[in-house]
């Protein structure tokens, strides 16, 4: 499993954003490393740090979107939501004893290249606007 590297692609373009965004992928190349080693613990820390972080940056993004009067923003949400659910039902398989780093690697891969890369530059223009008003 390679770890992902940033490139322009998953650039929004506001700062705040992209920042979060950075973290958030620190976190999936550390599981890539837990994974490797089958580092168990590490996997279970990084479940956690993963959810906890995925709702407030989930928070922050979903308050630009309706300042922003971003209309597919209830879609955007259920999204997030979904990507939560999934994140609850490994936490519950991993503390039944299942080993689930490989798969939660997988998931948050493929997740993250396509959130990023796609759904979140939806809202790139319309939050950008207010991002420009709110700085000024």
């Amino acid at each position: 499993m390679t770890q992902i590297s940033w490139n322009e692609r998953f650039d929004t373009g506001i700062e705040v954003i992209d920042f979060q965004h950075r973290k958030i992928v620190g976190m999936i190349n550390d599981l890539h490393v837990a994974t490797t080693h089958r580092e168990v613990a590490a996997t279970a820390d990084i479940l956690t740090r993963m959810r906890d972080y995925a709702l407030e940056h989930f928070s922050f993004e979903e308050e630009l979107m309706h300042a922003a009067g971003y209309p597919f923003t209830k879609t955007h949400i259920q999204l997030h939501q979904r990507f939560v659910e999934r994140l609850d039902h490994l936490s519950q398989r991993h503390q039944a004893g299942e080993y689930i780093a490989n798969e939660l690697s997988q998931f948050l891969t493929k997740w993250f290249t396509h959130h990023i890369g796609h759904e979140d530059q939806d809202y790139v223009v319309d939050v950008q606007r207010i991002m420009k008003d709110i700085c000024i």
